[in-house]
């Protein structure tokens, strides 16, 4: 195959535009029911909505396995306790985030309430892994002063620094 040839041919190529005229259509036929990229507001709305969920989930247990450590003359204060506490909350957060966005649903709730997905870069399901690898990406787009949060105002795809690391894309659905 020549230089020219390899430059030209288009194998699996996921940003290929669909022959089809209707922008709307092309959109969908480009990953199936997949009308556009998510944005900064509905991705952010997303965000609030999970947020407030693993919230209550995390106060619920931290209160209750709280209340059993009293109870059982533990003082939940203590460093090896605080310590347990916290490891599982970061449990709680990785295995929603992670666990859902990899599901078939392809979303967390608040993604889902809002009708957005995460896919690979061909429209497809992720994994666990890649789906772990977003979620201590996303450590990196908070470090960087937010900034990787906010490249997807300006990113032509809507990604944001973790959705670059990891290779994926939030679709928007309806």
């Amino acid at each position: 195959m020549s230089k020219d040839e390899m430059f030209n041919a288009d194998f699996d190529n996921p940003y290929r535009a669909p022959e089809v005229s209707d922008p709307a259509e092309k959109a969908r036929a480009a990953f199936g029911q997949y009308v556009g990229y998510g944005n900064f507001l509905r991705r952010f709305a997303a965000m609030v909505i999970d947020q407030l969920l693993v919230g209550i989930i995390g106060f619920v247990l931290g209160l209750s396995l709280g209340l059993v450590m009293l109870t059982l003359g533990i003082d939940p204060q203590e460093q090896g306790p605080q310590f347990f506490l916290n490891l599982l909350g970061l449990a709680i957060g990785v295995t929603y985030y992670a666990g859902l966005t990899s599901s078939t649903m392809q979303a967390t709730l608040g993604k889902a309430a809002l009708g957005l997905k995460v896919t690979d870069l061909h429209g497809r399901r992720i994994s666990f892994p890649r789906a772990l690898g977003r979620e201590l990406g996303k450590i990196l787009s908070a470090l960087l002063l937010l900034i990787g949060y906010l490249m997807v105002l300006w990113d032509p795809r809507r990604q944001a620094l973790h959705d670059k690391m990891a290779g994926t894309l939030v679709l928007r659905t309806r």
